[in-house]
């Protein structure tokens, strides 16, 4: 009996000790970068559209079933469900439309011009501020 422990004690320090020299023989495995290395996905732009770009339709935002949502170029329309089922059957009669409701909500928003004058009032532009003199230089 002494003699069968024996055997298995040591077949288990054996098993043990080139378990523990496979481990520790292996290299480390590279750290991973910090930084991610694809890009980030652009956010899609919500349009927030009344109006489908589709069929000029007005859709009524506060019913969830008067209206659906799709996405071209990286902006997010309210569509009506005829016109985006129209679209999925053929997009092409449909391509202009997008892609001008596209530029309308991508296109930087242009400052405010001032109002025309009435017709028989003068326009008086404002006085530019004063220069300061320039100071006194003693000698």
């Amino acid at each position: 009996m002494n003699k069968e422990l024996a055997v298995l004690t040591a077949a288990f320090v054996f098993t043990a000790g080139v378990v523990f020299a496979q481990t520790a023989s292996e290299p480390a495995a590279a750290a991973e970068p910090a930084v991610a290395t694809e890009p980030a996905a652009p956010a899609v732009i919500e349009a927030g559209n009344k109006v489908c770009p589709l069929t000029g339709r007005e859709l009524n935002l506060n019913d969830p079933n008067d209206y659906t949502k799709m996405e071209s170029e990286g902006v997010s329309f309210n569509v009506c469900p005829k016109g985006k089922a129209a679209y999925d059957v053929d997009p092409a009669p449909f391509a202009e439309k997008l892609s001008k409701a596209v530029a309308e909500v991508k296109a930087p928003v242009a400052p405010a011009a001032e109002a025309p004058a009435e017709e028989g009032t003068a326009v008086v532009p404002a006085a530019a501020p004063a220069a300061e003199a320039p100071a006194a230089t003693q000698k």
